[in-house]
């Protein structure tokens, strides 16, 4: 079957089309499909084209896309792995996960799964890329997620979350996190949520606050998980 167009549809998912292209520019692709292993050019071809869409829809801010923001900063600058988590707990919607690998002694190369609109996360990079210490990072969003009459938040949400609680501990000085009672409190949560939960307790990177969290299939033993760090926290920081 052949449209009004010339092109030749073969299925319902593909259409065949005729592209015109210089005779070098033919020979560099014909290079690049097997120096990559393509089966064929128009893999390669469909591969690019994808790629400029993304590019395209990005460019235009309010499309709901998916893809990495890669961090590449000093990890001995004060507070800084810290400020870099309060961002990611400020817009948890977008964040859906991260990657650390320690490249040197200094040097934390931080991968970021995020979704949502385009211009959006663009602003979460400009806020990380601002933070002092800090040396590069880049986003790259490699697709749209499909549009469906849906809000964007139904849209992308992937997964169902485990019951999760949070809550902060104001101290005035010292380190509470170096206490016995504290760390034998931590230690006994830890093994109360077992490998079904998750546990994260570290001080904020701009005030005075020590964030105890946790998460895992029983809401109520996560509750007590919490509160029995947040106790212990609290009588060392008095």
């Amino acid at each position: 079957m052949t449209t009004k167009n010339g092109s030749e549809k073969i299925s319902s998912l593909v259409s065949r089309i005729s592209v015109s292209l210089p005779a070098d520019l033919l020979t560099e692709l014909d290079r690049m499909v097997e120096s990559r292993g393509y089966d064929s050019r128009s893999r390669a071809i469909g591969e690019m084209v994808n790629y400029q869409l993304a590019e395209h829809k990005r460019s235009l801010g309010n499309e709901v896309m998916a893809g990495t923001l890669t961090l590449l900063y000093n990890r001995a600058t004060r507070g800084l792995q810290g400020r870099l988590a309060d961002i990611q707990y400020h817009h948890v919607a977008e964040v859906i996960s991260s990657l650390h690998v320690h490249l040197t002694e200094d040097q934390m190369l931080e991968v970021i799964l995020v979704q949502g609109p385009a211009a959006k996360l663009q602003a979460i990079t400009h806020e990380m890329l601002a933070q002092r210490g800090v040396i590069t990072g880049r986003l790259q969003l490699l697709a749209a997620v499909k549009r469906q009459d849906k809000p964007v938040s139904e849209v992308c949400h992937a997964f169902e979350p485990l019951p999760q609680i949070l809550k902060n501990v104001r101290y005035a000085n010292g380190k509470p996190l170096e206490k016995k009672p504290v760390v034998s409190a931590i230690a006994a949560a830890r093994q109360m949520l077992g490998e079904s939960g998750r546990l994260v307790i570290r001080p904020s990177g701009t005030e005075p606050v020590i964030r105890v969290m946790a998460e895992g299939d029983d809401a109520a033993l996560v509750l007590r998980a919490v509160d029995d760090i947040v106790e212990a926290v609290t009588k060392a920081a008095a």
